[in-house]
């Protein structure tokens, strides 16, 4: 395992800023991300786990701590099902299993940041969400002190929401597991209104993968969501929003205001979000 001391933090995020941490600890394996995380809580130092870089916004000051950098590398391939190690870089996981054939997360190209930060957030664009594929997560628990495995239920995802969200800190994630679908090349029912009309099919038609993809990409890069190392414009955290979130009660509220004002033919775009939203 790498160590650095004064180390700085700037290249290891997606806008480029901040300053040094105490220690930098780059871990390429599993056990040696447990082992640093141990070393930690055992000694009572503050933590900063970083994979991607693209949720981070860090201080001219740094961080006073260790900082753990999670490098590992590992895409699987099981039929249809894939296991993606934490620090394997999205974007290009996504690439891949297009490459391979399979559905499932093409729509979700372009994401910044690493295959560990997806379950924490239930990343989602473009009509998909990780919560639909990801069949279990395997994570570090530090309250536990133990490697446990959860499956998607025990995740509890909701709209960008998560278990591990709900509990910040509490859990390092290794590994993610998917169950995509062979599709004979093409992509999962197509479920955005805009991606649809980009595509020039209607919404739940199949495309194939590879122009999904390909969509997607040039959406994100026309609103300027599609890192580029070299152009400084592109230094962001890409697209990071939520839409509101209403309870059933709440939106049928709302859609009567709509349809009392705008007619009863005109119906906002709204998805389920879980947990009765």
């Amino acid at each position: 395992m790498q160590e650095l001391t004064d180390a700085p933090l700037a290249p290891l995020t997606t806008f480029r800023l901040g300053g040094p941490a105490t220690r930098l600890l780059t871990a390429t394996t599993d056990d040696e991300v447990i082992a640093a995380v141990r070393e930690a809580d055992a000694s009572g130092t503050p933590l900063l786990v970083i994979g991607g870089g693209s949720n981070l916004v860090i201080g001219d000051k740094g961080f006073e701590g260790t900082a753990l950098r999670i490098a590992t590398r590992g895409f699987a391939l099981d039929g249809t099902d894939l296991t993606l190690a934490a620090g394997e870089n999205w974007s290009d996981a996504v690439a891949r299993t297009v490459e391979a054939g399979l559905a499932g997360i093409e729509c979700l190209a372009g994401i910044p940041g690493s295959a560990g930060a997806t379950p924490i957030q239930n990343v989602g664009a473009y009509g998909q969400e990780v919560s639909s594929t990801i069949t279990e997560v395997v994570a570090y628990d530090r309250t536990a002190g133990e490697t446990v495995t959860l499956s998607n239920a025990e995740c509890a995802f909701s709209y960008r929401h998560s278990r591990f969200k709900e509990h910040p800190g509490r859990f390092v994630v290794l590994r993610v597991r998917f169950a995509l679908e062979d599709a004979g090349g093409l992509s999962a029912p197509i479920k955005y209104a805009e991606t649809a009309r980009t595509l020039g099919v209607e919404a739940g038609d199949r495309v194939p993968a590879a122009d999904a993809r390909e969509t997607v990409l040039k959406l994100r890069a026309g609103k300027g969501m599609v890192l580029d190392p070299e152009d400084h414009d592109t230094w962001s955290a890409g697209s990071f929003f939520t839409n509101p979130v209403l309870t059933e009660a709440q939106y049928a509220d709302f859609l009567a205001r709509v349809h009392e004002r705008l007619g009863a033919d005109v119906t906002p775009p709204a998805f389920p979000a879980g947990r009765g939203a």
